[in-house]
């Protein structure tokens, strides 16, 4: 069974899973995430809290968000007009 490694990365420099280009993932850090999207870290842990933010990776180190997460998240969020 792999093991997770729990070695936190800095809070400004996204982690790769692999330094394959490939398959090359690129992980966020909450800071990262709330920097993204103009809020608080506090309001990313809320939206968790809430089960109402872009899906998220529970590691050992941290909450980890993936970029296709992210891009989900925010096609979702699309809005054409205020009808929406």
């Amino acid at each position: 069974m792999p093991v997770c490694n729990s070695e936190s990365p800095s809070d400004t420099t996204p982690y790769r899973a692999t330094e394959s280009a490939a398959l090359a993932e690129v992980f966020l850090t909450q800071a990262l995430v709330a920097r993204r999207y103009q809020v608080s870290p506090a309001t990313i842990e809320r939206w968790r809290a809430e089960s109402r933010g872009p899906a998220y990776l529970k590691l050992p180190g941290g909450v980890r968000y993936r970029e296709q997460d992210l891009l989900e998240f925010e096609a979702a969020c699309l809005r054409s007009g205020t009808t929406d």
